[in-house]
């Protein structure tokens, strides 16, 4: 609720207007400013915590100039890099492409994406999907790959492809009525339905 989020919260509710007209962001910018002094804040509820640094004390680079990822790994591999203007639309077919690149990963909630720890065994070995519809990133199991992948199944089929040799390869899943193709050895299918429990499908 807005009107619960002070002067502040109010302003940033209130950031309707487009990139060419900046003066409601800079106010609110303004406001954040003067009420968030430098120094290191903490929440006495949890771990959580964060610095905030004094001016001409450190540097990003902007990322609207950039391709990179978040970690600074492309090209020249410096960073740190600062993206803002981040906005997402709520439609998992829209939204891919930015949550791909921050590396932000949409998982089910808790009491419902429970992968099972015995169910989740690869439908075909050394094979790969014939066509990618989607990767979605490294990960470490093939189970959490199911959780993530299940939330775009506008796109995806039931298959994916995950390599336990290589996850950092990332999970890819297959487009609808694919023809997997054999002799990948260091590939294999899976289900996305025989990795989560019964409970969701």
């Amino acid at each position: 609720n807005p009107k619960k989020n002070g002067t502040c919260g109010q302003k940033y509710y209130s950031l309707t207007e487009p990139v060419t007209n900046l003066d409601p962001y800079y106010d609110f910018v303004d406001c954040t400013r003067k009420l968030a002094k430098p120094g290191v804040y903490t929440n006495d509820e949890s771990s959580f915590s964060f610095r905030i640094l004094k001016r001409d004390t450190a540097w990003v680079m902007d990322g609207v100039y950039d391709s990179y990822e978040k970690d600074g790994s492309g090209p020249g591999g410096f960073g740190p890099v600062f993206h803002h203007g981040v906005k997402l639309t709520g439609k998992n077919d829209e939204d891919l492409d930015s949550l791909l690149k921050y590396g932000l990963q949409l998982n089910l909630p808790e009491d419902t994406a429970k992968v099972s720890s015995n169910s989740c065994e690869p439908i075909l070995k050394t094979a790969e999907c014939g066509e990618e519809a989607r990767g979605f990133g490294p990960m470490l199991t093939p189970g959490e790959c199911a959780v993530n992948i299940y939330k775009w199944k506008e796109i995806c089929s039931d298959s994916f492809m995950f390599s336990e040799s290589y996850p950092e390869w990332g999970c890819r899943c297959c487009v609808e009525g694919d023809t997997p193709e054999k002799g990948a050895e260091l590939w294999s299918l899976y289900s996305v339905s025989d990795c989560i429990d019964n409970a969701l499908v």
